[in-house]
């Protein structure tokens, strides 16, 4: 249905949320084969996948889907199949070891298990030739700045320069909108852009300090520098 009504991206899972702490996120709800038919389902559109444990995630990335979303438990055999399959990793730092600050204990233990582990699997898989997705895993009004989750990654060990590529180039191609000129400047391109007060390949934390949001040729914050 959703890819009749033009949908070109497709979220499944593998595995529970681990953002509910009545769920087991290392539970298998999709197998290999399930997620094989989604994918043959999708004719063509993105399918992107939450997934946590070592059998989701390779079962998922086996399926032939375009990107592993969280992936805590990713084994080194699956990243070297993701970096020759051209999957991408979107690790979701930020709000996966951000689950440690969480008033109740077993997201908390979830929060300060993962996050090192998590952290880690990003390091890895950059180092491995995957390309690393910058995403904050937020719905409805509870968005996180994405500069967060790029400054996570850079201290995980991607550098400044992956960093920010994970919130611009990287994305737009992940979601197959590279062609219009999303994620970078070019001419005739869709000019969404922000004004940094300092420069994002000396400090990581410069992508968080955002003066002035372009969208679309227009200023929507702030003021022409």
């Amino acid at each position: 249905m959703n890819i009749a009504r033009g949908a070109t991206v497709i979220k499944t899972r593998a595995n529970p949320r681990a953002g509910l702490a009545e769920q087991d996120p290392l539970e298998l709800v999709y197998g290999r084969e399930q997620l094989a038919a989604i994918v043959k389902a999708a004719k063509g559109a993105g399918v992107l996948c939450h997934s946590y444990s070592a059998e989701g995630i390779a079962g998922a990335v086996a399926a032939g889907v375009k990107s592993i979303e969280h992936g805590v438990f990713m084994d080194e055999k699956t990243m070297v199949r993701m970096a020759k399959q051209g999957t991408y990793f979107t690790p979701t730092l930020y709000g996966i070891a951000g689950m440690a600050d969480s008033s109740d204990p077993v997201l908390a233990e979830r929060g300060r298990e993962y996050g090192p582990v998590l952290a880690e699997a990003a390091r890895a898989a950059n180092e491995l030739g995957v390309t690393v997705i910058g995403g904050t895993d937020s719905f409805g009004t509870d968005v996180t700045p994405i500069g967060a989750e790029a400054k996570a990654l850079s201290d995980a060990g991607l550098g400044k320069l992956k960093a920010l590529q994970s919130i611009t180039t990287a994305p737009a191609k992940l979601l197959g909108v590279d062609h219009r000129g999303v994620g970078r400047l070019v001419r005739h391109g869709v000019a969404d852009l922000v004004l940094l007060g300092s420069n994002p390949l000396e400090s990581a934390a410069a992508l968080s300090d955002v003066h002035t949001v372009v969208a679309q040729g227009a200023i929507v914050r702030g003021q022409a520098a």
